[in-house]
């Protein structure tokens, strides 16, 4: 038991530099997937709110 829980240990403590790099590669992954996200956010709600004062417009001009 005290073998394999200190292999596993070694192993964590060897691979340290590995795993981080593949922490700090998921994460900007992540981070970049995100932007993404609140950019296209940010574009659909500017163009529904563009579009929607453009209809109230031509329903003012309708009415007049």
């Amino acid at each position: 038991m005290t073998e394999s829980l200190r292999g596993v240990i070694d192993g964590l403590a060897n691979n340290l530099q590995r795993m981080m790099t593949y922490v700090a590669v998921a994460a900007t992954g992540f981070g970049a997937r995100y932007i993404g996200a609140l950019i296209a956010a940010r574009i659909a709600t500017s163009t529904l709110s563009g579009s929607l004062l453009l209809l109230r417009g031509f329903g003012n001009a309708l009415r007049c």
